[in-house]
């Protein structure tokens, strides 16, 4: 997972917004599959368009983060932890950061 947040900003940092995308959504793709739970992971893997629309719609918004730790490198942080109080947390404040930028 660390390894896709990497990749993540590497893509933000060149302004490459199509390999941002994809590894900010393997990185989805990945805590889904570590969730344990199969369902979850089909689930993700059924929203993916969607998702890459929605982001990539964020992404021209002037002031869009495209690397928050909120969500990602904290939610790592607190899987391995094995801290899902802590992993709801963060998922909740990057849902809440990413809504704020939705059309």
């Amino acid at each position: 997972m660390r390894a896709l947040l990497a990749q993540r900003d590497e893509a933000w940092k060149a302004r490459d917004f199509q390999a941002w995308s994809q590894a900010d959504w393997q990185f989805h793709l990945e805590v889904a599959r570590a969730s344990g739970v199969p369902l979850m992971h089909e689930i993700y893997e059924g929203f993916g368009d969607v998702f890459h629309g929605a982001k990539m719609v964020q992404r021209l918004a002037e002031g869009f983060d495209g690397c928050l730790r909120e969500g990602h490198e904290t939610l790592v942080d607190a899987i391995e932890a094995r801290d899902p109080e802590a992993a709801a947390r963060t998922v909740i404040e990057n849902l809440d950061y990413c809504m704020t930028w939705m059309p």
